[in-house]
């Protein structure tokens, strides 16, 4: 069963609320701006409710459900100052799941995966979130070459890969001050191991500046009305792109947005335009100006 992180960490971190983050302008404006006069009691009742809820969802369900909605939505209050935590993004997640919201627990977790890279404990949680969804709701598929690429390192988490980096260039600096040091004696292939090292610390470098680009280009998004009608345009008087509407929970990656609009690529690589209010794109907390970073 998934569990809140512990409250502490965004306790902790609570008095940067406000602190200045740059702007996103590939990103829809989410229009939020919620004041929450005192941070640190929301977050803690949050915790409380969650808490409460965990106690009594075996004996009494209906009102464990109850603790989590209202967990979820004061997380929700933080989270729609809005600011970006990572920590605060994977508690808004879990509480989410437990409230039955699937689409918003997605939107949640898809934030945090992107303050978290490689965090195993989103990554469950992620997957736990999209169990819930209705079926017929997929992620969507890599349609870019970029994203085509991506899939041949996405086995490795960008953590990973950062820190690979690191030790390559790292090894590299240290063989190449090894063979100054020793006048480059001839024992040794100095340009093989110097040139084997940079090939390979290029290589994974260049992985994490790809999923940086491709993050912020086009984010993963997710539907979070219940029922979303899709368009073939940016405006109501556009017919519906498809006989059904989307549902909750649904995973699309960001292609442009423009006001009140989002231009989206489906599970089946199609394209439509629904409302930004019916959706969410991982990463709009940094949509405004005035969003703060924890």
């Amino acid at each position: 069963m998934t569990r809140v992180a512990p409250l502490c960490g965004v306790l902790i971190m609570l008095p940067c609320l406000f602190c200045e983050a740059a702007p996103a302008s590939a990103l829809p404006d989410t229009g939020r701006g919620t004041s929450v006069s005192d941070p640190s009691a929301v977050a803690i009742e949050a915790q409380q409710n969650y808490d409460a809820g965990m106690e009594v969802i075996a004996s009494d369900p209906p009102r464990a459900h109850g603790h989590f909605v209202k967990s979820a939505e004061l997380y929700q209050l933080l989270a729609d100052v809005p600011l970006a935590n990572g920590e605060l993004s994977y508690n808004l997640g879990n509480a989410w799941i437990q409230a039955g919201n699937p689409g918003k627990a997605i939107a949640a977790l898809l934030d945090a995966q992107l303050l978290l890279p490689g965090d195993a404990r989103v990554a469950n949680s992620l997957a736990h979130a999209r169990t819930q969804v209705e079926s017929g709701a997929a992620m969507p598929q890599s349609a870019t070459p970029l994203d085509r690429a991506a899939a041949w390192w996405a086995w490795l988490s960008p953590s990973t890969r950062a820190l690979t980096a690191t030790a390559l260039w790292l090894s590299l600096w240290i063989v190449v001050a090894g063979g100054v040091w020793t006048r480059w004696s001839a024992r040794v292939p100095w340009r093989t191991v110097i040139a084997s090292l940079a090939a390979c610390s290029a290589v994974m470098t260049g992985t994490c500046l790809a999923d940086t680009v491709r993050t912020t280009l086009h984010p993963p998004g997710v539907i979070t009305s219940e029922t979303t009608v899709a368009r073939k345009g940016n405006g109501e008087g556009f017919s519906a792109a498809f006989s059904e509407p989307l549902k909750r929970g649904m995973e699309f990656t960001l292609i442009e947005a423009r006001p009140q609009w989002i231009h989206v690529r489906l599970a089946d690589g199609q394209s439509a335009w629904v409302r930004s209010g019916d959706a969410h794109v991982a990463g709009a907390w940094a949509a405004d100006p005035g969003a703060g970073t924890l």
